[in-house]
Order: C-alpha cells, then sequence, then structure tokens
C-alpha cells in the first residue's frame, strides 16, 4: 500500500485522484481482511481527496479502521463533524508511568545489546527512560523512547564502546551544545541554582503530592537553558484548592530565589516563570472563582469582562492577582531558605552530572535528610 507521504508527493492532480481511487478499490476489496491504521488521522481532514477517501472507508464501505490523534484535535475536527461522529468510537489511552515503560521496552533492550553487541546497566536504562522527555519529540511514549535507546546503542558501536553510557544517551537528544560550551561558569552555576530551586519546592510545598519529576537538567533544551521535567505519578487529583494553585505560584517562583542566593539579583532567565505566575494568579481569580472578595468569588469571567470592567473594580482584582503571587513568594523564599544546605549540594552535583533523574535526587533527598536528623 502506498504511503500518504508518496501521495502527497504527486504532482499531477488528474494522477493523484487516480491513484486514490486505487488505493480505495484495493481497501474495499480487501475490507473483510485487513484493519486500515492511520497515524496522526488530522493529515486526513486536510486535503479533499484524503477526507474524500475517510468518508468512503468510513461511511459507505465500511472498511475497519483505526486513527491516532490527540484529544484537542479530535474534539474540533471530528466530533464537532456531526456527519462523520456518528461512525466513530472513542478509545481514550493515557502515556504510561515510568515504571511500565521498563517493562514495555525490555525486549527491545535485549535485541538492541546482541544486534550491536553492546552492554547497558540498570543505571542507564533508567536514565534513558527518565530523560526521553528531552527528545525533540518531548513525550515517554514507548516508540519515542525505543528509539532513543536504538540511537544510543549506535552510538556507542559507532565510537567502539562495550556499554552504552550517558553521554550515548544525551547524544540523541536536540541540545544546544554550541551555546551550552559558550556559557561561563557563573552563568552554569545560576542555571544550576535556578533549576534545583524548582526542584526543591516542588518536593517541599505540601499540596503538590500528585506531581513527581522526571529529571532536572542544566543542558539547553526545547529553547531553555535549563529545564525540570515533571509528571503525574498515577490519577491527577480531580479537585485543587487554592493552596495548591499558591504551592504551583511558588514552585515557579522559586528557581528565581535560589539563583538570587548566589547571584544577588535577579536576571531575565526567569521570564517564562513570570508570566506562567501572572497567568495563573489571573486565572485563579477569573476563572476559577477562588476569590477572597466576595464580591468576585462564585462567579467565573473571560478576559473580554475583565478589560471593559471599570476602572475602580479591575484596580481590586489587579490588588487580588498581586496579593496572589506575593502569597507565593513567600512560600518560595520561606522553603529556599529552610533548604539551604540542600539546595547547594544539588546545585553543585548538577554543575558536574549536567542531568539528575528523579531516582537520583530522591537518593540525594534521603541522603541529606539522614545526616542533618
Amino acid at each position: 500500500m502506498l504511503r500518504i507521504e508518496k501521495l502527497l508527493a504527486i504532482k499531477s492532480e488528474s494522477v493523484y485522484e487516480k491513484t486514490i481511487k486505487k488505493l480505495v478499490k484495493f481497501l474495499v476489496e480487501n475490507r473483510r481482511n485487513i484493519v486500515i491504521y492511520i497515524d496522526n488521522g488530522l493529515y486526513m481532514k486536510t486535503d479533499e481527496y484524503l477526507i474524500t477517501t475517510l468518508y468512503a472507508c468510513i461511511k459507505k464501505y465500511h472498511v475497519p479502521m483505526m486513527l491516532t490523534i490527540n484529544l484537542q484535535d479530535y474534539k474540533r475536527y471530528f466530533l464537532a463533524d456531526t456527519s462523520i461522529a456518528k461512525y466513530l468510537n472513542e478509545v481514550y489511552i493515557t502515556k504510561p508511568e515510568k515504571r511500565e515503560l521498563r517493562l514495555m521496552i525490555d525486549a527491545h533492550i535485549k535485541l538492541f545489546e546482541k544486534r550491536y553487541k553492546v552492554k547497558i546497566n540498570e543505571n542507564i536504562i533508567n536514565f534513558g527512560i527518565y530523560t526521553a522527555c528531552l527528545s525533540e519529540s518531548p513525550s515517554a511514549e514507548p516508540g519515542n523512547v525505543i528509539n532513543i535507546f536504538e540511537k544510543a546503542f549506535l552510538e556507542a558501536r559507532r565510537k567502539g564502546k562495550k556499554e552504552v553510557d550517558k553521554q550515548c544517551i544525551l547524544s540523541c537528544y536536540n541540545t544546544y551544545y554550541k551555546t551550552y560550551e559558550k556559557l561561563n561558569k557563573k552563568s552554569l552555576r545560576a542555571i544550576s541554582y535556578h533549576e534545583t530551586g524548582h526542584y526543591i519546592a516542588q518536593v517541599k510545598c505540601e499540596n503538590q503530592t500528585d506531581m513527581k519529576i522526571s529529571c532536572v537538567s542544566i543542558l539547553p533544551m526545547m529553547n531553555w537553558m535549563g529545564v525540570n521535567i515533571p509528571y503525574t505519578d498515577g490519577e491527577e487529583l480531580g479537585l485543587y484548592s487554592k493552596e495548591y494553585f499558591i504551592d504551583n505560584i511558588a514552585i515557579s517562583l522559586a528557581g528565581r530565589v535560589a539563583e538570587k542566593k548566589i547571584t544577588n539579583t535577579e536576571s531575565t532567565g526567569a521570564s517564562s516563570d513570570l508570566q506562567h505566575v501572572s497567568i495563573f494568579a489571573k486565572s485563579i481569580v477569573l476563572d476559577w472563582g477562588l476569590s477572597n472578595k466576595d464580591i468576585n468569588r462564585n462567579r467565573s469571567y473571560d478576559y473580554e469582562d475583565y478589560y471593559i470592567m471599570p476602572e475602580s473594580k479591575k484596580e481590586l482584582i489587579d490588588k487580588e492577582i498581586q496579593e496572589l503571587i506575593d502569597a507565593g513568594m513567600q512560600r518560595a523564599e520561606k522553603i529556599i531558605n529552610e533548604n539551604e544546605g540542600l539546595l547547594k549540594i544539588i546545585a553543585e552535583r548538577l554543575m558536574v552530572d549536567e542531568i539528575l533523574t528523579g531516582e537520583e535526587l530522591e537518593q540525594i533527598c534521603k541522603e541529606y535528610e539522614g545526616k542533618n536528623k
């Protein structure tokens, strides 16, 4: 069967149309023996011939078909289309948790060891799983993780190594090493303390128990100079309190607080954190009705409402938004001040290792708390 990429490459529309007709003919004749699988079904809605094929297969010929698509695009482009939605059955699949990935990729790891005659130890396997979200496709989907490991095995074999190491794993990621190599030690330390501050606030905030940290990195990745990669451990909480949201603000601001410990000044590195905090605090008051003021409680405003409000009311809302940000900042400062020793240990270790996995960070915290009881 022709791949969609080849169909799209055909220049002549008439040839293209003929090819589609041949494809439909093949599908109809063999519909009792095949199941069509389309990865990212959104592509089928962006071309007149492909959408005609899709409609024909589903509505007219009843060819068994499976499509994958993210939930947002499904609702927007398929569920909203009543002429086709009634023919579809949804199956929601969540990404596997980190511990589940280990079982899914085990057979592939053994195959790669045999194929490339290179070994890999348990620590590096965990490192590869925990850092998989740093790739160009930032997800922990099994296919993405397996591709990363195969590239790492190839890199080890290419360099004549007997075992896959951290550098083989890191070679798979879209990192901006030229930028990284130009950074001086002072800048790297600021980034390290900044990212460590985020991590410490995440694990010390009492209302953030549903989120874990996959890894912390000071390598420039995904357009950030450093990064904390969070994930949900099991089911997300269904309801969130105001304290949960203030914790979220504190986590975002803790990087700035920690960085200031060694620089004695604020930098522009926290710009994305500050933008997140501003939007988040505004949502607490305007969207979720968690205001302290009776006049705004139990009411949700949209942003158009906000901009046409009387200035006097807007000032009251802005004041409350700032109070939330201040509360988050106070919480961040308290956490960082109370854990300054741990901050230094993790940040200095991160300067050496560049990436620390969640398991490595948990072990550092456990050892630190054991020594300071």
